[in-house]
């Protein structure tokens, strides 16, 4: 039939010359952007998940505590998609021939912003989002544990980030294959090379999410309180000071 005829496949249409399959910044798909971009939300829902869990079960059921575990493992898993894109302006490495002056060609000097705002995007998502599951641990937990949260997740998120990077692992691949990314998260331990790689990524993670907390969060068009702080604390607020109604 017609509406079967080959040239209306999905196949097709992503073989086709000018599909965006084939858009490319310097060998850089502009569709792994978006994907990469769309990847960074999943942390998001997942904590207005667990602030919504919180909220309604206070945890006090078995059930309730394994979602919560869930939730947060499957945060844990994607959260390094954030930092991850921050990386990804290495593909500015070989956009000029190694003998330009300069290491600058006037063909390719747009990608340079292109690239630049695209780490960007990354960056503020890595404080944005830390910083919203913050909010979730001090109503799951206290204030004092939400303070050391973010820097003790910083070395799991490096360790995420490496693993993408180096080993082309993803966030899923934990749940089809965990002993193989085990095994090689091992190797960043017992290997000097792959550890002092991790100490470097540790170190600059932490200094960007520091800067960024220290930079964005006084600013009053970018509050930091999210979604997940109004669910979190949806309770009846205390009527102390304020006048009685009256009939």
């Amino acid at each position: 039939m017609f509406i079967n005829h080959p040239f209306f496949t999905p196949d097709n249409w992503l073989n086709l010359p000018w599909a965006i399959s084939h858009w490319q910044i310097n060998g850089y798909g502009i569709l792994t952007m978006f994907w990469n971009l769309l990847l960074i939300v999943i942390p998001a829902l997942l904590a207005i998940a667990l602030a919504a869990l919180c909220r309604r079960s206070k945890f006090k059921t078995y059930w309730s505590m394994l979602g919560g575990w869930l939730l947060f493992l499957l945060w844990l898993l994607f959260i390094p998609n954030t930092a991850y894109v921050i990386t990804d302006v290495r593909h500015l490495i070989s956009y000029c021939p190694a003998d330009s002056e300069f290491r600058v060609c006037a063909a390719g000097a747009w990608m340079i912003p292109v690239f630049f705002t695209y780490g960007l995007l990354g960056w503020l998502a890595l404080v944005y989002l830390i910083n919203q599951f913050k909010d979730v641990v001090k109503v799951v937990l206290k204030s004092k544990w939400a303070a050391i949260f973010p820097l003790a997740m910083m070395p799991l998120i490096t360790l995420g980030v490496l693993l993408g990077l180096l080993n082309r692992f993803n966030s899923w691949e934990f749940f089809l294959n965990p002993s193989q990314i085990l095994v090689t998260a091992g190797t960043y331990f017992s290997s000097w090379a792959y550890f002092f790689n991790f100490l470097i990524f540790w170190l600059f993670f932490s200094m960007l999410y520091l800067l960024g907390d220290y930079v964005l969060r006084p600013l009053p068009w970018l509050k930091l309180k999210t979604k997940v702080r109004q669910i979190s604390y949806g309770l009846p607020k205390s009527r102390k000071g304020r006048r009685p109604v009256r009939k």
